[in-house]
């Protein structure tokens, strides 16, 4: 089971709440890993969730994210 987000273990993330996909700020329900962003997702600019390289998980087991 996830506690929280994968953003600090994203190769896209820059901090303050901030990465390539939302360099605005990342939406609250992606921040807080009520969402995972390994689907597509409204305005993020066609980039999701990577891990950091040397990171080694399986990121889809027992999720079942929507697209949004």
């Amino acid at each position: 089971m996830q506690f929280g987000s994968d953003c600090s273990i994203c190769k896209h993330f820059f901090g303050n709440k901030k990465c390539r996909a939302f360099p605005g700020r990342i939406p609250k329900n992606i921040l807080i890993g009520q969402v995972r962003h390994i689907n597509p997702y409204k305005d993020d600019n066609g980039i999701m969730f990577e891990p950091i390289d040397g990171y080694d998980d399986d990121f889809n087991d027992d999720f079942d994210d929507e697209e949004h």
